[in-house]
């Protein structure tokens, strides 16, 4: 019986090193070459059966920039992107380690549980009013909110890379929401009253310490 071969049908394979990344080599019946970029970051050529080694291996080399920027991209968004400097922070000190984009929102969420209990004690007892709930979230635009009518405080969980002064202002900041909905005169009026080295915490705030991926 001869035996029928098509387009998924692999003749034979190897892996090429392009730098730091293993590229899949796989021969078939097909007419082009393809060029794969998976969701985990892993490359796969397919190249015609008749193709040589050497021309295919060139062929990945002349697209070794377009292969990483897509390989960044795709690994960017499953969360599996490292760091590129490996310097973190968290509480406001440096630390040279190497996280993925998930294992850093693991680590400042977690980070952030275990500081909220003691800051909503001391940060409610100083504004004395109290909310109902506290909850964490990753948030990239803001640094926390409030729903009055509901008594639901929200802090973002990158706070944990900041110095800790940083989270007492925003949960203060959040808890004079309570009093006053908007940012009137009354309410930063609150916030001096409250918290007075407000001013410096909201500076540190503008420094980027959360690495961007």
């Amino acid at each position: 019986m001869r035996k029928f071969y098509n387009s998924r049908t692999v003749l034979y394979s190897y892996t090429f090193q392009l730098n730091s990344i293993v590229v899949l080599i796989q021969f078939k019946y097909i007419k082009n070459i393809t060029l794969r970029v998976k969701s985990d970051g892993s490359v796969v050529v397919s190249a015609p059966a008749y193709t040589s080694s050497k021309y295919v291996e060139s062929y990945i080399q002349s697209k070794h920039t377009w292969i990483m920027a897509k390989r960044n991209a795709m690994l960017a968004k499953t969360g599996m992107y490292p760091i590129t400097n490996q310097q973190v922070y968290l509480w406001g000190e440096k630390h040279s380690t190497k996280l993925h984009k998930q294992e850093l929102e693991s680590l400042y969420k977690q980070q952030l549980l275990t500081a909220l209990p003691k800051v909503i004690t001391t940060t409610q007892d100083i504004c004395q009013v109290q909310a109902k709930e506290w909850r964490v979230r990753n948030m990239s635009s803001r640094w926390g909110s409030c729903i009055p009518n509901k008594k639901r405080i929200w802090l973002s969980t990158h706070l944990a890379a900041y110095p800790p002064e940083c989270l007492t202002y925003v949960a203060i900041h959040e808890l004079c929401h309570l009093y006053e909905a908007n940012h009137s005169a009354q309410f930063y009026a609150l916030l001096d009253r409250f918290y007075p080295d407000w001013k410096r915490c909201k500076q540190l705030l503008k420094q980027p310490l959360y690495p961007t991926f």
